[in-house]
């Protein structure tokens, strides 16, 4: 597999160029062109379920539902590469803000498809569908959109990888449950949770929750770090993910696209392409008080 080396430097003249290439660099680094087109050949042997993508455009939110009641969402080939899809309508939205991911049916995601992993045997098959995976999933998670999973039912395997490696945020039923059960597999995560998850929780207890393949709670989850919030159904998600993004569509882009790139520099480029903005000059004339002392 090629390695993509995605470098450069800021200035006023080239800043747009290069925070262009720095959402590429996870995406990049993970697959080359000619092996996206060998996963996908290897991807359609493994058919069932599909991603539904809604956009609202009033609220600048879309909903990405996996859709495979009968498995509860398991993650198909057909999944994956629909979930491929979803990224890049999603990355030509210029008007959206966020999306929510969750699974039909009260159930996030069971994890891989089990006929899937029983049919692909070989290092280098799992090779190729681990860095897919991941490569979709990093999509996703670098896209300019804030993003949460709602977990309802539970959150397995690849499915708790997804949660992490997809989104910003996980959202969680209070009865949900979540669990990198993989070691009970036979396996470890590959398709970016463990790198994920030691950026929420720490080395430590990405260690424990990976090796013991337990599941955690709702409360557990939040406890630690895992879990950002506890909602009800799925419109207490979405009320949630729209009071997160109700900010100008410049804004939230801004605030996730600084994250992304995660320099100094960026963020006082971002901060600067926003101080002569009609959003800072309406606040301004709003004479908004953020606090009010009685």
């Amino acid at each position: 597999m090629e390695n993509c080396q995605c470098t450069g430097s800021y200035n006023n003249d080239s800043f747009v160029s290069v925070q262009k290439m720095h959402r590429s660099a996870v995406i990049c680094r993970c697959l080359s062109t000619s092996s996206v087109s060998e996963a996908k050949k290897l991807l359609l042997k493994y058919p069932g379920g599909r991603v539904d993508v809604q956009k609202n455009e009033s609220v600048g939110i879309a909903t990405v539902c996996l859709q495979r009641p009968d498995k509860k969402n398991a993650i198909s080939g057909q999944i994956l590469m629909e979930l491929d899809a979803a990224a890049d309508t999603l990355a030509n939205w210029s008007s959206g803000k966020a999306f929510l991911l969750y699974g039909t049916n009260n159930f996030f995601c069971s994890g891989g498809d089990l006929a899937m992993s029983l049919g692909t045997a070989t290092y280098d098959e799992g090779l190729l569908l681990a860095k897919f995976a991941q490569f979709v999933f990093g999509k996703l998670k670098n896209l300019p959109l804030v993003s949460a999973a709602f977990v309802e039912g539970a959150a397995l395997g690849g499915g708790a990888e997804m949660s992490v490696a997809a989104c910003d945020w996980r959202l969680m039923a209070p009865d949900a449950k979540i669990g990198f059960v993989h070691a009970k597999m036979g396996l470890s995560p590959g398709w970016g949770g463990t790198t994920a998850l030691t950026e929420l929780v720490g080395p430590s207890r990405a260690l424990e929750l990976t090796c013991s393949g337990r599941l955690l709670t709702s409360e557990e989850a939040k406890t630690i770090g895992l879990a950002t919030d506890s909602v009800s159904d799925l419109d207490g998600a979405f009320k949630w993910l729209e009071s997160r993004s109700a900010g100008p569509v410049e804004v939230i882009r801004a605030c996730k696209e600084a994250i992304l790139e995660g320099t100094l520099d960026a963020e006082a480029h971002r901060h600067a392409t926003l101080w002569g903005g009609e959003a800072k000059m309406e606040a301004l004339r709003k004479k908004i008080k953020h606090l009010k002392v009685t």
